[in-house]
């Protein structure tokens, strides 16, 4: 079945399930406040995320399989989305009301462990990242950035041209 997480009663309340979790639907989440984190890690072949609101930074692990999404992710912090501990596993957030406010990090192992991410906000800014596979970033109305240096064991493609005069800056 599914799961919905709920902590946004009171700012800055956190959400932090970090043992061997296995939902076989989605899981969704909703944090209000700077502070209200959301760390989560799935045990089961599909961490599948559905619409989620975090007012923090969102962390999640897919142990045993991937990362794909059923709704838009709305973060008001980073995102990091982790899928390496299998090969070969993928990374699929696509939907176009993605908006991570802060920096976005991946990760996957495997020359088939490829991510795809779309992003809404103002400027799609990578952490980090260490991709298996290949690597589609596109920034529906924004700018690419990066705060950090990313490696990619395939191919690389950067995207930022839906609204006029965006920029790809990787220095």
């Amino acid at each position: 079945g599914n799961a919905q997480l709920i902590a946004n009663t009171v700012a800055n309340r956190t959400i932090t399930l970090t043992q061997t979790n296995d939902v076989t639907g989605t899981v969704s989440f909703n944090t209000t406040g700077s502070l209200g984190d959301v760390s989560y890690k799935e045990l089961g072949s599909e961490l599948n995320v559905a619409a989620s609101t975090v007012g923090g930074n969102l962390t999640l692990n897919a142990t045993a399989g991937n990362i794909a999404q059923a709704g838009a992710l709305v973060v008001g912090g980073f995102g990091q989305f982790i899928a390496n501990t299998t090969p070969n596993t993928t990374i699929t957030l696509t939907n176009a009301n993605n908006d991570v406010s802060g920096t976005v990090g991946f990760n996957t192992t495997g020359s088939l462990g490829d991510v795809s991410y779309r992003e809404l906000g103002a400027e799609l800014n990578v952490s980090a990242s260490t991709v298996g596979g290949n690597l589609t970033l596109n920034a529906t109305a924004g700018n690419i950035a990066q705060s950090a240096a990313f490696s990619v064991g395939g191919n690389a493609q950067l995207i930022a041209n839906t609204v006029a005069n965006r920029t790809i800056t990787l220095t």
